[in-house]
């Protein structure tokens, strides 16, 4: 269970940032949600395989790639919608 505390802190912001979305404020919630997914590229970045547990899928780069790109797009595309909602 140790192995997997990375995981169960990136699903927990995960959701904590989709029930931001879907109570209304789904801009703050989106960037958030990017956010995390940044953090988890960094994680997945920094973390040694055993500390990751299933945060580690494929390999490190391919991880870390994925990742980072999901959360800055989410994050970049959501800002850029202003004050759309």
């Amino acid at each position: 269970m140790r192995g997997e505390r990375p995981l169960w802190g990136v699903l927990s912001a995960a959701l904590a940032a989709m029930g931001v979305a879907a109570l209304g404020g789904w801009q703050v919630g989106l960037v958030v949600l990017g956010a995390v997914l940044l953090v988890a590229a960094g994680l997945r970045a920094l973390l040694p395989p055993k500390l990751l547990g299933l945060l580690a899928v494929r390999s490190r780069t391919f991880d870390v790639i994925v990742l980072a790109g999901l959360g800055a797009a989410l994050v970049v595309l959501t800002s850029s919608l202003g004050g759309a909602g």
